[in-house]
């Protein structure tokens, strides 16, 4: 029988590093160790998969990157009803480009997030999806450290990922600036953190303490 979910001509991409110790989360681990930087973005990245099977608000899958031979993914995938994928592209924009122009050409919109931002919850997702739906062509969600942790899209553009600076604090903006080029309309959603450094999960701890208690796999 075949899920029912509020928007089923939508796709949900979660992004997510295959999980390897000391490949994982490395500003992170410089601080608090391998081991905990592991554990921790595999927290994370189960508490997003456990949050898109629970809130059913569209079909999901998670993209994994450099590849999805991980029994732990390949488990989280099938416990979650996941469809697992693997990332294709020489950089972040590339993959991201390609997973939402693949996810696209069977559906209305895709809304594609990161597993660094365990903030993002079913109501943030449904935001994006509402304006989506309604017709804009691109929603990002912007981070506090010049990043997004989500972005949405009708289209299969390519514009708004070239020439970005992956990873620094240039990347919403050089975003946006690429969107005004193009001419592309786009809103945004409230500002998130995302985790990566000590302070960070310690903040995460402090502002959600409840979410924190959950993050187990």
């Amino acid at each position: 029988m075949s899920r029912t979910v509020k928007y089923p001509d939508a796709r949900l991409l979660l992004f997510a590093r295959t999980p390897v110790r000391g490949r994982v989360k490395r500003r992170l681990a410089a601080e608090v160790g391998g081991q905990a930087a592991f554990d921790i973005h595999c927290a994370m990245t189960a508490y997003l998969a456990r949050m898109a099977d629970k809130a059913a608000l569209m079909p999901a899958c998670l993209y994994a990157w450099p590849d999805v031979d991980s029994p732990w993914l390949q488990d989280l995938a099938a416990r979650h009803s996941l469809q697992l994928l693997a990332q294709q592209g020489a950089d972040l924009g590339e993959r991201m480009f390609n997973a939402l122009a693949e996810q696209l050409r069977g559906s209305d919109f895709a809304i594609l997030t990161g597993s660094d931002c365990p903030g993002i919850d079913p109501a943030y997702v449904e935001n994006a999806a509402a304006r989506l739906q309604a017709g804009v062509p691109w929603v990002f969600g912007p981070a506090e450290d010049g990043g997004y942790v989500l972005v949405g899209t009708r289209l299969a553009t390519l514009e708004p990922f070239q020439a970005i600076d992956w990873g620094t604090a240039a990347v919403m903006e050089q975003t946006r600036e690429r969107c005004r080029a193009a001419g592309l309309a786009w809103e945004e959603l409230d500002t998130l953190y995302d985790i990566d450094t000590h302070e960070d999960w310690l903040r995460l701890q402090r502002d959600r303490p409840e979410l924190c208690a959950n993050l187990v796999w």
